[in-house]
């Protein structure tokens, strides 16, 4: 009889953006079909799993925007490295400002940087110039406009949606908070968002249009 063959797997979970690790990680869990599997979690993303056999299993795991993110992966006879990427995003079926910004409304966006003892605030607006979507930016540094490519437009949509689902995330250690405001004709909603270490709304915003941080 032939014995069976062997795997192990040896994860990673990290901000494949950034190569950053998250010391908390501790959401992990590994499916063999409705079976939880045991493993050992060594901290800072790092865990593995031994003696398992080569076939497909669910990694379970939570993303820096609070998202349950399930990986499959087949194990083949041996040693599995495989990196789980923090900053990947499940992108939901839901409707944003930014897609629906239109010839007739202007979007006005505020982003607050809230702490116990200090606002630092940001504004944009989109509109459009003829059949061309336009974006203002005003900071402490300066006043930015650009015409906003389709390319771009999906981009900023997704980025808004990482917001809304950033939301659910609670820190309790900070008092630090980013607020978003969106007002868009009749319509006006807020977001809050705890400090994120690798990712901002304002920041991914900005960078998106403009291609550097100001």
């Amino acid at each position: 009889m032939r014995a069976q063959k062997e795997a192990w797997l040896i994860g990673a979970i990290k901000d494949c953006k950034t190569g950053n690790y998250n010391p908390e990680q501790k959401s992990i869990k590994i499916f063999d079909g409705d079976r939880e599997v045991d493993f050992i979690n060594e901290g800072f993303g790092a865990f593995y799993a031994k003696n398992m056999e080569t076939k497909t299993y669910s990694v379970q795991y939570q993303n820096i925007f609070g998202q349950t993110v399930a990986k499959n992966v087949n194990l083949t006879e041996g040693n599995n490295f495989i990196d789980f990427c923090l900053d990947y995003f499940v992108e939901p079926d839901i409707t944003t400002f930014v897609s629906s910004v239109n010839k007739l409304d202007t979007l006005k966006i505020s982003f607050k940087g809230v702490s116990a003892t200090n606002v630092n605030e940001q504004n944009a607006v989109f509109y459009y110039k003829g059949n061309e979507l336009w974006a203002d930016f005003r900071n402490e540094s300066g006043n930015f406009s650009k015409k906003i490519k389709p390319e771009i437009l999906k981009k900023l949509i997704i980025s808004e949606k990482k917001a809304i689902e950033a939301a659910v995330l609670k820190d309790e250690s900070s008092d630090y908070r980013n607020v978003y405001t969106f007002e868009l004709g009749s319509k006006k909603k807020q977001i809050i968002n705890c400090y994120l270490d690798d990712w901002n709304f304002y920041g991914d915003f900005f960078i998106t249009i403009f291609g550097e941080l100001k």
